[in-house]
């Protein structure tokens, strides 16, 4: 699979709660029992040290290497690992989310 590809597959299973036109999101990261993009499954609990350690804040990585927001809350609930954050928004990307919102 390619970079992009995975990519795709990564937003694709990445799923937004709610989204507001400043970048501030609720979304689950990642799905427990559920093999992703990468091939990786995670299982409930595997999160919980990072959670405590980090106290919730984080940052948001694209492709696992380019930070493009910072999370101010992280749980783990039945179904995979919930986060609260925003992204780091410039002109371009404030319109992309506007549209998406639409």
């Amino acid at each position: 699979m390619s970079k992009e590809q995975r990519r795709q597959a990564a937003i694709a299973n990445f799923e937004i709660r709610s989204l507001t036109d400043e970048g501030v999101f609720e979304a689950y990261a990642t799905v427990f029992n559920v093999v992703d993009s990468y091939d990786t499954l995670f299982k409930q609990g595997c999160f919980a040290k990072t959670i405590k350690d980090k106290r919730g804040i984080v940052p948001i990585l694209d492709e696992h290497y380019e930070e493009i927001g910072l999370t101010s809350a992280l749980v783990e609930d039945n179904r995979g690992l919930l986060i609260t954050g925003r992204l780091y928004l410039g002109d371009n990307e404030r319109d992309e989310v506007k549209t998406a919102r639409e």
